[in-house]
């Protein structure tokens, strides 16, 4: 009994040990983010209705964006919508493959993940997540946020990145 009571103490101290040293790379590299301002605006838009119930409808939105300021370059834009057929109120999740560069960087990919919300036709906002870099950008991560005004195709984004050499 009481060396299993022993080898319960030593796990606990190494469990521990354990959970820090997988912690502690998030934190122990970041440098001071950059901030990084600019427009997508989206073209070839094409929706496809996936559920039609009561009063929710879900659709699929896909399109091209190119982005214009401290990101340039394009990518495809896949965006699932759920639209309250009442009050047009949607929230939407989209996932983003860009092709380019950022701040003058060497070319590369990069994963851009949008969750929002807004009215069908009006305005929307929604937080954006970017990572898993490749090329140029494979040391990039950020987020931010975004806005699209009232009828416009044409989104304004502000992002604190980071190249985080780990």
């Amino acid at each position: 009994m009481k060396t299993k009571t022993k080898r319960s103490l030593l796990l606990v101290p190494l469990a521990l040990m354990i959970m820090a040293l997988m912690i502690l790379p998030a934190y122990a590299c970041t440098a001071k983010p950059t901030l990084v301002t600019g427009q997508a605006t989206a073209s070839n838009l094409q929706e496809t209705v996936l559920s039609n119930t009561g009063n929710t409808l879900v659709a699929r939105i896909t399109s091209t964006l190119t982005f214009t300021g401290g990101l340039q370059g394009t990518g495809p834009a896949t965006a699932i919508a759920i639209i309250d057929t009442l009050t047009g109120k949607l929230t939407f999740i989209e996932q983003v493959t860009f092709t380019g560069t950022v701040l003058s960087s060497q070319p590369g990919t990069l994963n851009i993940l949008i969750v929002g919300n807004g009215i069908v036709g009006g305005a929307s906002q929604a937080i954006d997540i970017l990572n898993h870099g490749t090329g140029g950008l494979k040391c990039l991560e950020g987020e931010g946020n975004q806005a699209t005004a009232a009828g416009s195709s044409t989104t304004t984004f502000s992002l604190k990145i980071n190249f985080d050499q780990r």
